[in-house]
Order: structure tokens, then C-alpha cells, then sequence
């Protein structure tokens, strides 16, 4: 099970497992007329992260994510969006 705002850097995307978000990633790719151009994925998901790289995804630019205060890491997979 997943949900997608949208597949992008202002977009946000949930999944339950990696392969669920692997499948929303795809399925976007396929439904959309434009390439998958830029979208945030923690590289904490190593496997959707090499899965990317083999469907042809390139990684541009790595980030981390940091928060102020305690950090809780979230139960399944997300995309978060630039605003977070």
C-alpha cells in the first residue's frame, strides 16, 4: 500500500515497504508523459535506492535529513518533501 502527493521535490510519498514505494515510483514513471525528474529519498532505503539506479534513475544530489530537537525515524517508507 502507498500514496503519492506527487512524485517530486515539493511532493510527499508514503509506503508501507520499499518495494510498495518501488511500485508507486514506477507506476508514476509509466502514468506520467514526463521523466521522473527530481525527488527526495532517504539513502536509509538502500535497496528502493539501488532499485532507482537500475531502472535508470540517477542520484544528482545527497542530502540528509536533520531535525531540531528528538528525532523519531518513521515506521515504512517515505519520500519526504522539500518543505520538511
Amino acid at each position: 500500500m502507498a500514496y503519492t502527493c506527487a512524485v517530486s521535490a515539493l511532493g510527499h510519498s508514503v509506503a508501507q515497504t520499499e518495494a510498495d514505494m518501488q511500485a508507486l515510483l514506477l507506476g508514476a514513471a509509466a502514468y506520467s508523459s514526463e521523466e521522473l525528474l527530481s525527488f527526495h529519498l532517504p539513502l536509509r532505503y538502500a535497496s528502493l535506492f539501488w532499485g532507482c539506479l537500475q531502472e535508470g534513475l540517477r542520484a544528482i544530489k545527497p542530502l540528509a535529513v536533520m531535525a531540531v530537537g528528538e528525532y523519531q525515524s518513521p515506521e515504512g517508507c517515505w519520500l519526504p518533501s522539500f518543505r520538511y
